[in-house]
């Protein structure tokens, strides 16, 4: 697991958000959002069911299409997880499920 703190009020961020939403700042959002990331899918499953819950998802983004897929798919094509969590102040804001092929 690896933690980091994403600090968005940075001057290339500032011109990003601008250029997608002029009347936006980066000052407007959040300070920082922590992000956590894992390597194991039974580590984050607890998390990612309880936010399923309360969070918009499809059924591609459930836990159980995930851990089904890395079982069968990825596991074959050597394709290791990382799931990254955000989260600020404590409240989780997203699940991001990545896949790290080797060589690539």
């Amino acid at each position: 697991m690896l933690n980091a703190r994403v600090g968005l009020a940075s001057p290339s961020l500032s011109a990003a958000v601008s250029g997608v939403c002029p009347t936006a700042s980066a000052r407007s959002l959040s300070p920082a959002i922590e992000l956590t990331l894992h390597e194991n899918l039974a580590a984050v499953a607890p998390t990612w069911r309880a936010f399923e819950a309360v969070a918009d998802c499809t059924a591609f983004q459930t836990f159980a299409w995930h851990d089904a897929w890395q079982r069968h798919v990825g596991e074959r094509n050597q394709v290791r997880p990382v799931i990254v969590e955000g989260r600020e102040g404590g409240r989780l804001l997203f699940i991001m499920p990545l896949g790290v092929e080797q060589g690539v």
